[in-house]
């Protein structure tokens, strides 16, 4: 059995700290962890999100020596459909992997639908009633992520927060929620050009 020592050093940074030529010695980087690099305010604007996008392709991605292997380990939630995150994901110059609280989702969603009606009308105990009478139609076909945070618990997030915040936050898909940008608009113009066409 062959043993060996490795030496480790691990620095923290900020986000606006200045990264370029960051080496220890004569060691350059080959390993960085971006956790959560964008927030809410971050992704409103093209310009944030363009900016932030040009500091990771050129400033975190050239940090490791030349010719040298950098990994790259980028953990975030996607706050925007035009995120950095969400732009990273859909490359595949990436390895990636996307997660979801909620799995699959239950087959029987309209009983879910009068759960949440309860739930935010009539209160917790009038809704957790419901679900107990009904639970083995409403769970069924549900599959989560981590047991630890069951169908109900998920829900009861849903319910609580909005179903916007919930797709973004738990399930990394803004884009699944009505205020996406062009939401519902191309309906709009197909409508448009048919009628136009009769018109003629």
């Amino acid at each position: 059995m062959k043993c060996g020592f490795y030496y480790l050093k691990y620095k923290e940074f900020e986000l606006d700290h200045k990264l370029r030529g960051l080496r220890h010695g004569a060691y350059r980087p080959d390993l960085v962890v971006l956790d959560d690099i964008e927030n809410d305010e971050q992704v409103r604007s093209p310009e944030q999100r363009d900016k932030l996008h040009d500091w990771l392709k050129k400033t975190v991605l050239p940090l490791g020596a030349a010719g040298d292997k950098l990994d790259v380990v980028y953990i975030g939630t996607i706050l925007h459909y035009d995120s950095v995150l969400n732009r990273t994901l859909s490359s595949k110059a990436w390895k990636t992997a996307k997660f979801k609280a909620l799995i699959r989702q239950p087959d029987d969603m309209s009983l879910w639908d009068k759960w949440e009606d309860f739930y935010l009308n009539e209160g917790e105990a009038v809704a957790d009633a419901f679900y107990t009478q009904n639970q083995a139609a409403m769970d069924k076909g549900a599959v989560v992520s981590w047991a630890a945070r069951p169908i109900l618990t998920l829900m009861k997030i849903r319910a609580r927060d909005g179903h916007a915040t919930f797709d973004s936050e738990y399930q990394n898909d803004p884009l699944s929620s009505d205020d996406a940008m062009f939401a519902n608009s191309l309906t709009y113009w197909t409508e448009f050009c048919c009628i136009a066409r009769k018109l003629r």
